[in-house]
This record gives structure tokens, sequence and C-alpha cells, in this order.
């Protein structure tokens, strides 16, 4: 390992490592791995917010009324804009999640992210609705103060196709739904089981990840061991100096993550185990 002296657009000389071949590659992994979880955790914020944006400016009941709290019924307009954002958010993590796994092979993909979205209704659902309202459909409507997913006003827009094989499964659920009533699904009950398949998720990946990042952060403290600097600079791209900290501490954020998330998935589970006892009571 070297240092030598560069200049960026021929003004400013900054002093950076140089690194052998393969070390270099470990940083430039270990690099795009800490933005990638850092994205990551940005986006679940978000996501968290939004939901209790929602939750903060109506009151949910599990009947599928929503009601703003000075006590007039939310309007179809308000609750899509809410349903949208969550499920946008939630599929932008899962998306961020599968592109960093992926670089680590196929399992958590196939082994967490599709088994969550092959067993549970709600998230491949919203997962279809998400593509849907992108395309530019409503998927909430109100059902006489009542919101749903109805599964007939979905399943006609012929503008969008969506997934063959999910939209196969909706409407194989739309005509059983239709042998007893209207294929309408509950929407306040399928959007907490959402949240908490998303939730999941994350916290499974931080769960799978952990040890992997600790021996990437290994590695680089083995690299970098007789450097003082607590600021690294070790190449430009694009005429912008890439640099990392000596201090190495991604680790410990996936400790809180995993921590937050379990307080999280534990009170959507309350949320939700009490909709399914009452259907009559709000959140």
């Amino acid at each position: 390992m070297n240092k030598k002296v560069i200049s960026i657009n021929g003004i400013d000389e900054i002093n950076i490592y140089e690194f052998k071949e393969e070390d270099e590659k470990i940083i430039d992994d270990y690099i795009y791995c800490s933005d990638k979880i850092h994205f990551i955790d940005d986006f679940y914020n978000i996501f968290v917010y939004n939901y209790n944006l929602f939750n903060k400016e109506f009151k949910l009941f599990y009947n599928d009324r929503i009601v703003k709290k000075n006590g007039d019924l939310a309007n179809e307009t308000e609750v899509n804009a809410h349903i949208i954002n969550i499920v946008s958010t939630g599929k932008t993590i899962v998306d961020l999640i599968d592109t960093l796994s992926s670089k680590e092979g196929e399992y958590f993909k196939n082994e967490v992210i599709r088994k969550i979205y092959d067993e549970s209704f709600s998230y491949k659902l919203l997962y279809y609705v998400r593509n849907y309202s992108q395309h530019g459909y409503i998927p909430v409507v109100d059902d006489g103060g009542f919101f749903c997913f109805d599964l007939n006003y979905i399943l006609s827009e012929n503008g969008y196709k969506g997934n063959t094989k999910a939209k196969k499964s909706f409407e194989e659920i739309r005509n059983k739904l239709l042998e007893s009533g209207e294929p309408k699904i509950t929407c306040v009950l399928t959007v907490l089981q959402y949240i908490y398949d998303v939730i999941e998720i994350y916290n499974r990946f931080f769960e799978w990840i952990k040890q992997k990042v600790l021996e990437k952060e290994k590695m680089i403290i083995g690299i970098i061991k007789d450097i003082d600097d607590e600021i690294i600079p070790y190449k430009v791209e694009n005429d912008m100096l890439i640099s990392f900290q000596k201090n190495l501490g991604i680790t410990k954020n996936i400790e809180q993550y995993i921590e937050q998330s379990k307080k999280d998935l534990d009170y959507f589970k309350e949320l939700i185990d009490k909709g399914r006892n009452s259907s009559f009571e709000s959140l």
C-alpha cells in the first residue's frame, strides 16, 4: 500500500492511498454494501412514517370504516394517497434488498422474498396493486362508507395486464367469493398484513446479511491496520474523490435495525390479532 498525490479537475491536489487490486475490490464491495444498507434503512423509516401519518390523520376501524379525527368520513382520494405511498415505499425496500442480496446469490430471494409472496395473500395483492396504481388505476374503493379492494374492479381494467400468474390466482379467489357474495377484500387488515410482511423481509434480511458484513469488515480492518487516518481516500471516479471511514460501524447499525424491526413486528402482529378478534374496534 502506497500514497500518491493526485489532482481533480487540475485544481485540487490530494493524497490518496493505493491498494492492491484485490484489496481495492474488497473495499469497493464494502462501500457498495454500506451504501445500499443505508438506503434500505432510509426507505424503511419512510415506510413506517407513511403508516404513522395515515394512522395519525385518520381513525382506522377493522370493519374498514376510515374516519378523520374530526369525525368526518375519509374519501377515496385521501385513502388511496396514503395506501399507494405505503405500498410504493414497501416495494422499494424489497427491491433494494433483492438487489443487494442477489450479489450473494439467489438464496434470500428464493427462501424469503418469494416464499412470502407465494404464501401471503395480502403481500401478493398489494404488490399487484402497487404496479396497478403505477399504471394510472385507483386500487381502493369506497363501498358505502367502508373501504375495500374490489377484485371485480381491479381485474376488469383491461388496460393493465399485470403478472399473469398473480392475476389468475386473484380471478380464482374472486370466483369463489362470488359464490357467497361480492369479491371485496378488507382494506385495513390487508394493509396491516402487508406492512408486517415487508417488515419481516427487512428483519430477516439483516439477520441473514449481518455475518457477511462482519466478515467484510474484518477483511478491511486487516487491509488498513497500518493506516492512522480516520478518513481514507483511495481513488477518484468521474472527478469525485472516493473515501471511507476507518471506523467501520455498519454491523452495529445492523444490530439496531434488527432490534427495532423486531419491536415493529410485535406491534403490527398485535394489531392484526386484535383485528381478527374484533371487526368493529379501531386500531
